[in-house]
């Protein structure tokens, strides 16, 4: 599904000629659908309640939420990331960079089920991880440095999708409720990105709804990221 989303994303970056406003895009149309189910599922209502009653009785603490904040530079990097490198690359990069980061993420104990010891065996998972990486990059490494940097972006992507996923397990544990952490991942996440393409705005590089696309599955992205999270 994060092959799927990519492509989608990709290709709608090139439709509106910026990766932030694909993001955005994807990310309040993710939103939107969450919002949804939160509001006419009990189960998604009783989630918000004991998320509110985790926060304020401090079991969960502040940094435990900023799930959204790595989903939001997960899109973007997404977004700006397919169309230079393809989504067979942006895959290999993003499973390298997650691959790595999740022994860290384990023994730090970030994620529900505590520390998890970094085995021999896992150590070896994340250097085959990076193997496959530097195969498939050696030979685009000779093209243009916006490829390597749409490399960089993606592997540091997955490094944050490992975080992001032992933070929203907390999340989802405290609410009792899967969709009550999805619905804070793309809240704040949908609220970064609105924030930084108002400021882009500002600076004198609007959004231009006009441009939007007609193609009705260039807006699948973010349904296809609400069953990621």
């Amino acid at each position: 599904m994060i092959a799927t989303q990519a492509r989608i994303n990709g290709q709608l970056a090139v439709a509106l000629d910026s990766g932030v406003d694909a993001a955005t895009v994807s990310f309040v149309l993710g939103f939107g659908c969450v919002a949804v189910m939160l509001v006419v599922t009990p189960s998604g209502r009783l989630g918000i309640r004991r998320l509110v009653g985790a926060i304020r009785e401090r079991r969960l603490v502040p940094w435990q939420l900023i799930g959204g904040f790595l989903g939001a530079y997960f899109v973007w990097a997404q977004s700006m990331s397919v169309p230079r490198i393809g989504v067979a690359l942006f895959i290999v990069a993003v499973v390298a960079g997650q691959t790595v980061n999740s022994l860290v993420v384990d023994r730090l104990g970030v994620a529900p089920v505590g520390v998890i010891a970094i085995t021999r065996t896992r150590v070896v998972s994340a250097l085959v991880g990076l193997g496959a990486v530097c195969v498939a990059v050696i030979p685009r490494l000779s093209g243009s440095p916006v490829v390597l940097w749409a490399l960089l972006a993606s592997v540091a992507a997955g490094a944050f999708v490992a975080l992001q996923q032992a933070v929203n397990g907390r999340v989802a544990r405290a609410a009792g409720s899967s969709w009550a952490a999805t619905g804070v991942n793309f809240a704040l996440g949908a609220g970064t990105l609105v924030l930084v393409v108002l400021v882009i705005n500002v600076l004198g590089e609007p959004f231009h709804f006009s441009d939007l696309p007609a193609s009705p599955w260039l807006y699948l992205g973010g349904p296809v990221g609400v069953v990621f999270i």
